[in-house]
């Protein structure tokens, strides 16, 4: 938890989520709590998000909703991390989508009350369709990917056209055109 020295001073945190996709280090690890003990919030309230592509976004949504609902709380920190390039076989063709797929951390935090950078519209949405198409098993060294010409188009496309939906949703419940930011 060396990156925690990069946050600033935070007198309290009441929340702490942190979201991932790569698997834990050992079974039944807690990484919110080794964030809360990194950052001296042992009083706050923890919780993981293993939500995929999603839980970064899920992990927002779920300080926000925390935050408002909680009248004693006012600062959450919402973790995302991930260490999944070490996963992708780079000699496997079939891993050629997860070529993007990086290892990185960031962290946001977020104070009820402050409007600015204000979460004012989120979306939410999981197409199932293509979800067993890629695993890694316990103890797996690499990702298993089951891939024809078939998935790999359709991948492509539902990823296209769920990306588009999703922008479209967020915008239009935060009140914005999405061809205002166009």
């Amino acid at each position: 938890y060396k990156h925690m020295l990069l946050l600033p001073k935070l007198k309290k945190i009441d929340l702490v989520i942190h979201a991932s996709t790569t698997p834990p280090p050992r079974s039944l690890y807690s990484r919110s709590a080794g964030v809360m003990k990194a950052v001296g919030a042992g009083r706050a309230y923890g919780f993981d998000v293993m939500a995929g592509c999603n839980g970064a976004t899920w992990a927002l949504a779920n300080a926000k909703s925390l935050l408002l609902t909680h009248d004693e709380w006012t600062t959450a920190l919402v973790l995302v991390s991930d260490q999944l390039a070490s996963y992708v076989d780079y000699a496997n063709e079939t891993h050629l989508p997860l070529f993007n797929w990086a290892d990185a951390v960031s962290a946001v935090v977020l104070r009820k009350g402050e409007a600015r950078r204000a979460i004012v519209g989120e979306a939410f949405r999981t197409d199932p369709t293509y979800g067993d198409s890629m695993h890694l098993s316990p103890g797996a060294a690499t990702l298993t990917m089951e891939t024809s010409d078939e998935i790999e188009d359709g991948i492509k496309r539902t990823y296209k056209k769920n990306y588009e939906e999703m922008i479209r949703a967020a915008l239009g419940r935060a009140g914005v055109e999405p061809r205002a930011v166009a």
